[in-house]
């Protein structure tokens, strides 16, 4: 694709944008794009536009970035004006984000060491991905100048992994000294298997993660992104704002605490001695127990309906309710537009 062919397809794919807003983002990119060219003589146009996203990945981002777009043709507002930031322009977008994969080539950076206790992972947009090893050791690619380069320090047993702005992806591989991990992402996919015994805190802005525990303690969190947790877990914390949840657990829990706002959770627990709390305000909930259980278990939707092999659901004018059991563990699952779901 030829750069003015990219162009007039970027221009075609923000038509939900003012005209005046639209040519200032269009002209911008033309500048970068010259820029891009100056800064790689090596590179043909065609294989400098065939470095970026397609436009239709431009234009959903700013989408995203601007969620409520205009209620209506002609309604005479800008569209940063129709649900975009107060003073928001295409001056605040992040065209680094676009333009590094044009101008730079992949580094990547590796290493290992031995006696690793604990790791602190801090990413920006970067994937990280682990799995259970002989050793420790741990790859990041990605495109990046001397300032936004990787930083790695260590210090005894406790080592750090920064993965700066320009990381796409983080491969490790975790020892069985491993004892806890942590890593904080903003928009980075996470995707976890554990030591034994290892505890974990992920937490992400909007990206999804999933997390194979065995035996260790797991707290996830994300705004946006869904959550997955599956094996052996002494005790399981969970907190979305908007994303799905699910969970398939085996082996002894003290305890399993699940909640998101608007997203729906699905829970396997094959524990029967776990107290359980599961929680949505307008998702679903789904929730299968071992056979041979004892719980104490409660129910509740306010305007959703509950089907359970266990007990009798009492159904009012708002919702339904359900009581079932005497311990000694506890089993919690509440939602108030959601339907609920236990076997």
């Amino acid at each position: 694709m030829t750069k003015q062919a990219y162009i007039d397809e970027l221009a075609a794919e923000l038509g939900f944008m003012t005209v005046e807003e639209r040519d200032d983002i269009v002209l911008e990119f033309d500048s970068h794009l010259n820029d891009a060219r100056e800064s790689r003589p090596d590179l043909s146009e065609e294989e400098l536009i065939a470095r970026l996203p397609p436009p239709a990945s431009i234009a959903a981002t700013y989408l995203a970035e601007f969620p409520r777009q205009a209620q209506s043709e002609g309604d005479g507002k800008p569209f940063s004006e129709r649900g975009g930031r107060p003073g928001a322009s295409s001056s605040d977008f992040r065209f680094h984000d676009f333009f590094r994969y044009a101008r730079r080539d992949e580094e990547e950076l590796s290493g290992g060491a031995e006696g690793i206790e604990r790791l602190v992972i801090e990413s920006v947009a970067c994937d990280i991905s682990a799995r259970v090893g002989s050793e420790f050791s741990y790859a990041i690619r990605g495109r990046w100048d001397d300032e936004s380069k990787p930083l790695i320090s260590q210090q005894g047993g406790l080592w750090r992994i920064d993965c700066g702005r320009d990381a796409d992806m983080l491969e490790l591989t975790l020892p069985e000294s491993l004892v806890e991990l942590i890593a904080t992402s903003a928009s980075g996919d996470m995707k976890i298997s554990l030591p034994d015994e290892a505890n974990a805190a992920l937490r992400s802005a909007s990206s999804d993660i999933s997390l194979r525990c065995a035996g260790g303690s797991a707290s996830l969190t994300s705004a946006s992104g869904d959550l997955a947790l599956e094996g052996r877990a002494t005790d399981a914390q969970l907190k979305s704002a908007s994303g799905d949840m699910d969970l398939m657990l085996s082996g002894v829990c003290s305890s399993i605490d699940a909640s998101t706002k608007s997203g729906d959770i699905q829970a396997r627990i094959e524990d029967g001695s776990a107290d359980v709390k599961l929680q949505s305000m307008s998702g679903d909930l789904s929730l299968r127990l071992p056979e041979a259980s004892s719980y104490e278990l409660e129910a509740e939707t306010v305007s959703g309906d509950i089907q359970s092999s266990r007990g009798s659901v009492r159904r009012g004018l708002v919702g339904a309710k359900l009581r079932y059991g005497d311990g000694p563990a506890l089993v919690y699952a509440k939602t108030l537009s959601g339907d609920i779901r236990i076997a």
